[in-house]
């Protein structure tokens, strides 16, 4: 039962992972990325996605030390 909740949890993050990259490609070859007018605006925008990203990946590892997994 393990092993099939491990494989359903891959496909999972994987369509998620394909969707969205899937969904930037559309965006980008319409144009409509999220490209700003003001240079600094954009500058703005550009450092924050990895921030984002970064504040995620360590909200998701500390609630997974303090929250307990049950199966």
């Amino acid at each position: 039962m393990g092993f099939f909740m491990a494989i359903a949890l891959v496909v999972i993050a994987g369509g998620i992972g394909v969707f969205v990259i899937e969904r930037l490609k559309y965006k980008y070859n319409q144009g409509t990325l999220g490209k700003k007018k003001l240079k600094s605006i954009q500058y703005l925008l550009d450092s924050l996605i990895p921030l984002g990203m970064f504040c995620g990946c360590s909200i998701s590892i500390i609630s997974g030390i303090f929250v307990p997994v049950f199966y």
